[in-house]
């Protein structure tokens, strides 16, 4: 949480649930120096972690790219994550793949969202 030298975080593939994952964003939110995180392939519960990880790293300062993909999150999760996310000023990259997003309907949710960002690339 207060580490000024921590660039990266990788917790891919460790069966994180919605609460495991907001209680890590929770934390990681306050760090100065975090530009990456990796939450793939976890067990994030779709929807809900999704949201629960976007609304606290909204705040992060620093964070420039965040792994989201291979967690079984719909349509619905990516909107609200994306509603989350439009918010940061530092994230320049969102990696949703492998997810359920429910093709068209999911993207043009995620689109609609984050198309309001100011940092995204």
């Amino acid at each position: 949480r207060h580490s000024q030298s921590l660039q990266m975080l990788s917790l891919g593939a460790n069966n994180i649930g919605a609460a495991g994952v907001a209680a890590a964003a929770r934390e990681l939110r306050h760090s100065h120096s975090l530009q990456q995180v990796y939450l793939y392939n976890n067990n994030i519960v779709g929807d809900a972690g999704a949201a629960a990880a976007a609304r606290e790293l909204r705040h992060s300062q620093s964070l420039q790219m965040l792994s989201l993909g291979a967690n079984n999150i719909g349509a619905a999760g990516v909107a609200a994550a994306a509603r989350e996310l439009r918010h940061s000023h530092s994230l320049q990259q969102v990696y949703l793949y492998n997810n359920n997003i429910v093709g068209d309907a999911g993207a043009a949710a995620a689109a609609r969202e984050l198309r309001h960002s100011q940092s995204l690339q």
